[in-house]
């Protein structure tokens, strides 16, 4: 029995840490900026920014509904500089990226630093699937803070864009049309009840454990 107990409370520490750990994760949507074709598909596009210590950890996904594929991350650091660099970081299988870029004009606001798909006039290497990914990696000046860039984005002081390409390509269609970072996604409120049920789960354990001596 105190196995039994011993390994449920390992797990609930574990399944509480997860989200715990989450509250450092913020998710971002996009907005449609230009106006290509008629295929808007800024509801299946988000950016997760995560926390790393000396550094934040930029991700983005194309929970593909639209066939479409993103060939082009741009990010905009000039207003209050946070980084002292930004870089590429990780990819998933299948998706391609180049590891340094340069600036590049987004056709309304102008981006500092741009990272372009190995083939970026076709929906191979971007990130084309919904369980494909990139990364990249902000590395902060001194004394900055991942709140800092988090208030920077809330104020539009620190911006990142998307160049989609093949947008509904087998559709007919092959529109490519660029995004820009729009508002965070509210949380999921279930770890608020989490930390609810948590509490109650260590009390029953140790109400057992005690009855058991």
């Amino acid at each position: 029995m105190k196995k039994i107990q011993s390994v449920s409370l390992t797990l609930c520490l574990i399944f509480i840490s997860s989200f715990a750990s989450a509250a450092s994760v913020y998710t971002y949507s996009f907005t449609q900026d230009s106006n290509n074709g008629d295929t808007d598909i800024s509801n299946q596009l988000s950016m997760a920014v995560h926390d790393d210590g000396a550094k934040a950890i930029f991700t983005f996904y194309n929970n593909v509904g639209v066939n479409s594929s993103i060939a082009q991350v741009y990010f905009d650091d000039s207003t209050i500089p946070l980084f002292s660099e930004i870089g590429f970081y990780q990819q998933s299988a299948g998706v391609l990226f180049d590891q340094n870029g340069s600036g590049g004009n987004f056709g309304g606001p102008t981006f500092d630093t741009t990272f372009t798909s190995k083939n970026e006039k076709n929906m191979t290497n971007g990130v084309d699937h919904r369980n494909e990914w990139v990364s990249f990696f902000g590395l902060y000046k001194t004394n900055n803070t991942f709140d800092d860039l988090i208030s920077s984005i809330e104020k539009k002081k620190f911006n990142t864009g998307l160049h989609l390409i093949s947008i509904d390509q087998v559709g007919g269609g092959d529109e490519s049309e660029k995004y820009l970072l729009s508002s965070r996604i509210p949380d999921v409120p279930l770890p608020a009840a989490i930390w609810f049920f948590a509490p109650a789960l260590l009390g029953f354990l140790g109400f057992r454990r005690k009855n058991k001596v």
